[in-house]
C-alpha cells in the first residue's frame, strides 16, 4: 500500500473515512441532555442506518425511527431491550447479549437474524461501550438492514463516502480499485484478509487471485459501461465462503480506465437462505421432505409415467404421550420412528405431512402380494418398543395405501384415496392396512377385509363347525360325516373355507386354525356322547403344514384322552399334495395315527398324481372322488363315468371305502348306486349344516332314497308381483354402498340378471355375499335403451356347480317414478316377446352366463 495516500483526493477521503470509526460515537454524545433527539438527527448521516443507546444503569433502551423501520416496529410503539432480544433468533442473540454484559469487550460489529412480518431479515450491527463523559455505563451503536447495503454500493463509488454510509458500516466488506491502464490494484482493502488466505501485499503482486472469476464476457460488460454483479465461492482458510460480487466500470470518452469493486461475504445470509429454502420444503424435527416437497416429487413421477405405491401411514397415541410424558418425549419418537422408516427397503422417498402422519412411496410393485409385505414390514418396524430417558414406549400405527395409476391420476386424487383408505384401516383396528379399493372389484376387498380379521377370528370365537352327513348308497343310512369350517363375519356373515383357507396359509394361522378345528369335534363328540346319541365317525381335514408339524399325533391324543373318546370315530382328510411333501415323514405319521385307531382318507383323488404307489405305500382307509369327476355325470361324458368306475374298482381291489363327493341330483346318484360307490356327500342329502340342524339327522339315521324321476324345485322366491324372465341374461352392474350401516366406495363387480319385477331381480355372479339385512347393494342396467339404478337387499341365494351364484334381491329404495318407468319398460318387453318381435338385445349376452363371469370380473 506504499504512497496511497499519494494518489487523488477521493480515496484518501476513503482512507480517511475509514480509519475515523469513532466519529459517529462521538458526535452523538456531544451534548449530553439530547441523546435521543440526537438519535434521529444522526440518522440522517445516512437514512439507512437506526441508532439506538442502550444505558447499563438505568436500564433505559432508546432508537432512532430508522431502527423500528428496520425491525418492523411501528414509529410510536415504545420498545424495550428484552422487545429486541425477543426478535432476534436465539442462536444469534447470545453474543450480543454477552457483549453487553462484557467488561473487557469494547466494540461489536455482527450480524443478527431477526423476526418480523412473518420473514426473517438479516442485519448488521456495530456497538460500542461509553466508557467516559456524562453518558459512561451506556452503550451506543447502530444497525442496518444487510440485505439493503448493496444499494448504496454504486453510490459510495461515484459520490464519494462522506456522501453516503461510513464506512465502518462496511467494516466486514472488501473495496477495491484497479487500474485498467497499468494493470494493477490502486487500493485494496485489509478486510480481504478475512476473505481469502493470503496478504494484501500479495494480492496486490498477483491480481489475478481476485479477478479471475470475471468472464470474457463480463470485460465486453465493462468495455460497456455496464455493472457486473456475480456471485460465487471463495476459499477462505480452509473454509469454503460465499460472497457477492459488484465490479463498477468507469469510463472516460468512452474508453475503460478504472473498476471499482465491492466484496460482500454472503455466507451467512446463503446459510440463512439456504435454511429458509430447507425449511420451505422440509420438516424441521424429522428433516423428511413435507406435503409441499411430496406433492413436487409426486408430479415428477405422474409427469414420468413411472408406476408407484403411496403408504400414507397415521401414529397412534401420540397424543397420550405428549400430554402423559411431554413433548420433549414425544419429538423422541417421532425422531426414532423417522429413523425406523428410512430403514424401509424399496422406497425412494418419505415425507412427513402432519404431526404424526407420514407418506412412504415406493416405484412399481402394484401386486397384493408385494404392497402386503411392504406395508407389514413398515407397521412391524414402527410397533417395536422405544427407549426413551427410561421410558418403553410402544407405537402402534394405520396404513392407508394407493397406486398410480390404479387409484387416481393425480396427485390429490392418490393423496384423498390414500387417506380414505388410511380411516378404512383405523375402523379396523391397530396395527392394521387398508388399500384403497374403489377400483379394484368387491372380491379384492372382500379379500383384504377377512385377511386383516382372521387373526382375531378365534380369540373373538367367529369360527363355527358346521357338518355334512355321508351316506350309505344302497340304504341310504348315516354313515358318518365330515366337519367343514365355518368363519361367522361380522360384516360378511358365513364365510367358506374356500375363502379363508388360503389367507391362513399365507399368514401362518392354519395350524392353530387346524388345532381348533381339532379340539372342537372332539369336544362335540363328547356332547353327543353326553346326550345319549349314536356317535358316528367325523372327518377331519388337515393341510400339509398340520400334519407334517411335529407333535401332531399327541395333540390328537391329548384331545381325545381328555374326553375319552374312542379313536376310530376321528378320521383325517389329507389331499395328495401332502404325500409328495415328505414321503418318509408321512408314512412314519399315518402309522403312528393308525397305531391309535385313526382312520385315513385321500381326499380329492383323481385331482392330483394319482399315483397306485403312494396307496400302496401309505396304506389309505377311504379314497374321496373329487367333486369334479361328479358334476359330468349325465352329461354323455363317457371319459368322467369310466374314470370313477376305474376308481372306484380299484379302491374295492384295495379294501377301501370309497366316498363320490358333490352329488347334487338324482342322477348322479343312480350312476353312482349302479356303481356300487359306497358312500356319497353332497347336496342331494344334506347341504353342510350346523350342529342343532345335524343332531335331528343323527337321531332319524337315515335319508330317504331319491327317485331319479324327481325333479328338485326350488322354494326360495316367493313372488309378490309379476316377473319378467328374460329372454337372455342382462348386463348389469353391482356396488355395495352400504356394509354394516356404514358407508362404503367399493367399485363396481360385473353381474348377470335373469329375471326382474319392480320389487325386485334375480342375478347371477361370482361373488360370495352374505344373506342379511345391512348390506345395502345398487344395481345398474340398461334395458331396451333406458337406463335404471336401484337399491336393494340378498334375501336368499342359491349355489351352482360352476362357482357362482344365484341371488334374489329386493328393491329397498326407489322413487315410484322409477318403478312405473320399469314397469312401463317390462310391459312392452313381455308385449315384444309374445308377438315375437325384433327386441334390442344391446345389454343381453348370447355366451355361456359363466364363462361371461368369469372373463368380466
Amino acid at each position: 500500500m506504499k504512497g496511497i495516500n499519494d494518489r487523488k483526493p477521493f480515496l484518501r477521503k476513503v482512507m480517511h473515512n475509514q480509519l475515523n470509526i469513532d466519529r459517529l460515537y462521538s458526535n452523538l454524545l456531544r451534548n449530553d441532555d439530547r441523546v435521543e433527539p440526537s438519535l434521529n438527527e444522526y440518522s440522517l448521516y445516512d437514512h439507512k442506518l437506526g441508532i439506538w443507546s442502550y444505558n447499563l444503569i438505568e436500564e433505559t433502551f432508546l432508537v432512532s425511527d430508522q431502527f423500528k423501520r428496520i425491525c418492523g416496529i411501528a414509529i410510536n410503539k415504545p420498545i424495550k431491550l428484552s422487545d429486541f432480544f425477543a426478535m432476534v433468533i436465539p442462536e444469534d442473540v447470545d453474543e450480543f447479549r454477552a457483549f453487553l454484559n462484557s467488561n473487557n469487550q469494547l466494540t461489536y460489529h455482527n450480524s443478527l437474524r431477526i423476526h418480523h412480518s412473518k420473514r426473517i431479515t438479516l442485519i448488521q450491527i456495530s456497538a460500542k461501550h461509553i466508557c467516559e463523559g456524562p453518558h459512561k455505563g451506556s452503550v451506543m451503536g447502530f444497525i442496518l438492514n444487510k440485505e439493503d447495503q448493496l444499494f448504496n454500493h454504486q453510490q459510495f463509488i461515484h459520490n464519494g463516502i462522506a456522501k453516503t454510509v461510513p464506512l465502518h458500516a462496511f467494516s466486514d466488506n472488501t473495496f477495491w480499485i484497479y487500474d485498467i491502464e497499468e494493470d494493477k490494484f490502486q487500493f485494496l482493502s485489509e478486510a480481504i484478509e478475512d476473505l481469502l488466505p493470503y496478504k494484501v501485499h500479495y494480492i496486490y503482486q498477483n491480481p489475478e487471485l481476485l479477478l479471475n472469476h470475471c468472464s470474457k464476457k463480463d470485460y465486453i460488460n465493462f468495455q460497456q459501461g455496464v455493472t457486473v454483479s456475480k456471485e460465487h465461492n471463495i476459499g477462505s482458510h480452509n473454509k469454503q465462503r460465499w460472497v457477492r460480487h459488484i465490479i463498477i466500470p468507469y469510463l472516460e470518452k468512452e474508453k475503460l480506465l478504472r473498476l471499482y469493486g465491492v466484496i460482500v461475504d454472503i455466507t451467512n445470509e446463503r446459510e440463512l437462505k439456504q435454511q429458509k429454502y430447507f425449511l420451505h420444503y422440509h420438516d424441521w424435527l424429522t428433516k423428511l421432505p413435507n406435503q409441499k416437497k411430496l406433492n413436487e416429487k409426486l408430479n415428477q413421477l405422474i409427469i414420468q409415467q413411472e408406476k408407484f405405491n403411496l403408504f400414507h401411514i397415521k401414529l397412534n397415541r401420540l397424543a397420550v404421550i405428549n400430554d402423559s410424558l411431554g413433548y420433549q418425549i414425544g419429538d423422541a419418537v417421532l425422531i426414532k420412528v423417522t429413523e425406523r422408516i428410512n430403514k424401509v427397503k424399496h422406497t425412494i422417498f418419505n415425507a412427513r405431512l402432519a404431526s404424526n402422519e407420514f407418506v412412504l412411496v415406493s416405484i412399481g410393485g402394484h401386486e397384493d402380494e408385494i404392497i402386503n409385505k411392504y406395508a407389514k414390514q413398515i407397521i412391524e418396524l414402527i410397533s417395536r418398543p422405544i427407549l426413551i430417558e427410561g421410558h418403553h414406549i410402544n407405537m402402534s400405527s394405520f396404513i392407508g395405501v394407493a397406486s398410480y395409476p390404479k387409484h387416481g391420476k393425480t396427485v390429490i386424487q392418490l393423496l384423498d384415496n390414500a387417506h380414505y383408505a388410511l380411516n378404512e384401516a383405523k375402523k379396523l383396528g391397530k396395527n392394521r392396512f387398508q388399500v384403497f379399493y374403489q377400483s379394484h372389484n368387491i372380491s379384492s376387498f372382500k379379500t383384504y377385509t377377512l385377511e386383516q380379521d382372521l387373526q382375531q377370528a378365534i380369540r373373538k370365537n367367529e369360527f363355527m363347525l358346521f357338518y355334512q352327513p355321508k351316506v350309505n348308497v344302497k340304504t341310504g343310512e348315516l354313515d358318518s360325516m365330515e366337519a367343514l369350517i365355518r368363519w361367522q363375519h361380522s360384516s360378511w356373515g358365513v364365510v367358506s373355507p374356500a375363502e379363508f383357507i388360503p389367507l391362513a396359509e399365507e399368514n401362518h394361522l392354519i395350524n392353530d386354525i387346524t388345532d381348533w378345528v381339532i379340539a372342537q369335534v372332539v369336544y362335540q363328540l363328547y356332547l353327543w356322547k353326553k346326550d345319549g346319541l349314536t356317535l358316528y365317525p367325523v372327518s377331519i381335514n388337515i393341510p400339509p403344514s398340520r400334519f407334517l408339524s411335529p407333535k401332531i399325533v399327541e395333540v390328537i391324543v391329548q384331545q381325545l384322552d381328555s374326553y375319552h373318546i374312542p379313536a376310530k370315530y376321528i378320521e383325517l382328510e389329507i389331499t395328495e399334495r401332502t404325500l409328495i411333501k415328505d414321503v418318509h415323514a408321512v408314512r412314519e405319521t399315518i402309522k403312528k395315527l393308525k397305531q391309535i385307531g385313526v382312520t385315513i382318507a385321500l381326499d380329492d383323488f383323481g385331482t392330483g398324481y394319482s399315483s397306485l404307489k403312494y396307496l400302496r405305500t401309505f396304506q389309505i382307509d377311504v379314497l374321496k372322488i373329487d367333486q369334479l369327476f361328479i358334476r359330468n355325470i349325465g352329461q354323455a361324458n363317457q371319459k368322467d363315468a369310466a374314470i370313477i368306475s376305474s376308481i372306484i374298482h380299484l379302491a374295492k381291489s384295495m379294501e377301501m371305502k370309497v366316498v363320490a363327493e358333490g352329488v347334487e341330483t338324482a342322477e348322479q346318484y343312480q350312476f353312482l348306486h349302479e356303481m356300487n360307490c359306497g358312500l356319497i356327500q353332497g347336496y342331494l342329502f344334506s347341504k353342510p349344516v350346523p350342529v342343532n340342524e345335524i343332531n335331528l339327522i343323527m337321531n332319524k339315521g337315515y335319508f330317504d332314497i331319491p327317485n331319479i324321476s324327481e325333479q328338485q324345485i326350488p322354494t326360495q322366491e316367493q313372488r309378490s308381483f309379476f316377473r319378467c324372465q328374460l329372454p337372455q341374461f342382462l348386463k348389469g352392474e353391482l356396488t355395495i354402498i352400504e356394509l354394516n350401516q356404514r358407508r362404503v366406495n367399493l367399485g363396481v363387480s360385473n353381474v348377470l340378471i335373469e329375471n326382474i319385477s319392480i320389487a325386485g331381480l334375480k342375478f347371477l355372479s361370482t361373488l360370495n355375499l352374505p344373506v342379511q339385512s345391512d348390506l345395502k347393494l345398487a344395481f345398474q342396467f340398461t334395458l331396451l335403451g333406458k337406463s335404471f339404478y336401484f337399491i336393494g337387499r340378498i334375501i336368499w341365494r342359491t349355489e351352482t356347480l360352476f362357482d357362482t351364484i344365484y341371488y334374489g334381491v329386493e328393491f329397498t329404495q326407489s322413487e315410484e317414478q322409477l318403478k312405473e318407468r320399469l314397469a312401463v319398460t317390462l310391459h312392452k318387453l313381455t308385449s315384444q316377446l309374445y308377438k315375437d318381435e325384433i327386441i334390442n338385445m344391446d345389454s343381453f349376452i348370447t355366451e355361456n352366463p359363466h364363462d361371461y363371469l368369469q372373463n368380466n370380473n
